[in-house]
């Protein structure tokens, strides 16, 4: 009996000893990365976005609906989706690029509110629908991040899109991990940001 209890001791403590392999990983040691504080420079643009627009929350299919931060590797299955242990975004990507882009039309617009009370309505609204977002690596130490997003602007309570463009943007990731991806889809967050503020610029049904 005491050779049992003895041997049941010794298996408590190599248990407790290595259980961070078999328990849940404190929060604490999951970084968690967003975009960034707020740019304060405008993007470059030659025309001004004159009427008010309502931006609607971006969306995205189930599989980007997480905080997590995605990749492939397509040097061996470009299908197979896996993401970071111990890293992710703050929120969903889709919420962030909302906020960013509620953020950066302000500054790209004669008329500053963004979302206006009910009894002003704006005449426009603005959707997007995030189709992409991911870090695709072509071989073990070279990695590059994909944003994809369709864009469309309706008026208001209306279906049939005045007009509508898919955006699609790669950049190199400069380390293979997930702070270079973490850079790389913020970079080309606000890229993708600054190119559909000039398509709105350049759209004459909202000039």
């Amino acid at each position: 009996m005491t050779k049992i209890k003895s041997g049941m001791a010794a298996a408590f403590i190599l248990l407790m000893l290595n259980g961070c392999s078999i328990l849940p990983k404190d929060d604490a040691s999951i970084v968690t990365y967003d975009f960034g504080l707020p740019r304060q420079n405008a993007p470059d643009q030659t025309t001004r976005i004159a009427d008010r627009l309502e931006v609607s929350p971006v969306t995205a299919p189930s599989w980007l609906d997480s905080p997590a931060i995605l990749y492939r590797l397509a040097y061996h299955n470009a299908a197979r989706l896996d993401s970071y242990a111990d890293s992710r975004w703050a929120a969903p990507p889709a919420a962030l690029i909302t906020l960013r882009l509620r953020q950066a039309l302000p500054t790209a617009s004669d008329t500053p509110k963004v979302n206006p009370t009910p009894q002003n309505d704006p005449p426009n609204r603005l959707r997007v629908d995030l189709e992409e977002f991911s870090q695709v690596f072509d071989a073990p130490q070279s990695s590059r991040v994909l944003l994809r997003a369709h864009v469309s602007l309706t008026q208001k309570n209306e279906q049939t899109p005045l007009r509508e463009r898919t955006f699609s943007l790669e950049r190199q990731a400069q380390t293979p991990d997930a702070a270079g991806a973490a850079s790389a889809l913020s970079l080309a967050s606000d890229e993708f940001i600054d190119a559909v503020l000039n398509w709105l610029a350049s759209t004459p049904d909202i000039r």
